[in-house]
This record gives C-alpha cells, structure tokens and sequence, in this order.
C-alpha cells in the first residue's frame, strides 16, 4: 500500500493494510489547540483522482471550539467523518484525529446494525505531523507495522499495550506529548508522508 492510501485509511480508521498507531489519550490539552483558517476547504492527495477528498471545516458544535470536522473521501467510495483539531506543542503542528461517529457511521446506538456489538468498539485518537507550505500542506503519519520495529529498539520510550497485531499508546497526554516532541522528526515515528494541494473548483 503506498503511503497516500496508507495515510488516507489511517486517518479514516479503516482497518487494513497499514493501520495507524492509535492512543487512549489525546495528544493535546485546551492550551494546545489551536485554530489556522489556512486548514479550511478541500484538499486531495491525488488530483489524478477526482473523487478523493479531505474536507476540513470548522465544526459547528460551540462546545468544540477550535476543532474541524474532516469528511474524507476516497477513490473507492470509502468515507470517514472525523474531528480533527490542531495542537501547537512548541512550535511544531500536530493534527489529533478521533471519531465523530461511532464505527457504525450512526450515532443513534438503538438503530445501529449490530447494537449489541457497539460497546466493543472502542474511540481512540491517532495523530499525524503537519506542515503547511507554499503550495499546500505535508502531512506525516505513523505506521503500526513500523511503529513495532521502532519499539524493539525502544522498548521504554512510551508507555504502550501491544497484541499481535495492534499497538495502542497508554500513556497520559503530558507524557504522550513528551514522547512526540522527542520524535518529532524521526521517520521511524512518522514514516508515512503525503502532499495535499488544493482541489480545483467546479467550473
């Protein structure tokens, strides 16, 4: 899988192929959220491929403040609907992702498909290194499969649950936020990459 699809799935929380490392813990408290209108619109990682996407808007919840709602759409027809907020931690750019729905895509938990499954879904946060540029925006994700050989070498660097499969960071924000700034530009944290320009407008 290359790392544009990569990145797009593990963004939306599409498990397969290369799957994102995922936290219990946000990567930001209140302080380090911060709002760049630069964000807002449609942006694609494929201009070749007309129906993906990456909407990001402001959410329309108060309650959210700072935070952007990013309905993803990619080349397939495989949507995510996520919020998304900006974290500022020392100067670097960070984007927190986390679910706006349940896995159900409903938030109506009496009418989802399989109510009985919904308690054994659990909502976790991923998160992603951000540049803004001249001509667009770079994002850097992390890979689980990667993400594993780094904690071989590393086994101390943060507090983790690991399965066969799975990685999930346990560790408390503070100290999550330590472990990213640390890592920031290492590429075994942050091995994926991908360009978002702007989407042209329909004429």
């Amino acid at each position: 899988m290359n790392a544009r699809k990569a990145l797009f799935y593990a963004l939306a929380i599409l498990l397969g192929g290369c799957v994102p490392v995922v936290s219990v813990y946000p990567l930001y408290g209140d302080k380090d959220v911060v709002f760049d209108e630069r964000l807002v619109g449609a942006w694609t990682g494929n201009p070749d491929q007309p129906s993906e996407q990456w909407l990001f808007e402001r959410h329309s919840d108060p309650a959210l403040k700072n935070t952007y709602l990013l309905a993803l759409t990619d080349g397939e027809g495989h949507k995510g609907l996520l919020q998304a907020r900006l974290v500022k931690l020392e100067g670097k750019l960070f984007l927190d992702v986390y679910p706006e729905t349940p896995p159900s895509g409903s938030n109506d938990w009496a009418n989802t498909p399989l109510p009985l499954n919904m308690p054994f879904f659990a909502a976790v946060h991923s998160f992603t290194r951000i540049e803004f540029g001249e001509s667009g925006v770079t994002i850097k994700m992390t890979i689980n499969g990667e993400f594993k050989k780094f904690l071989a070498e590393h086994p101390d660097a943060v507090a983790c649950h690991e399965t066969q499969d799975r990685i999930l960071i346990t560790a408390p924000t503070r100290e999550l936020q330590a472990f990213v700034l640390k890592y920031a530009d290492d590429e075994r944290l942050f091995p994926g990459k991908i360009e978002l320009t702007r989407k042209a407008l329909p004429r």
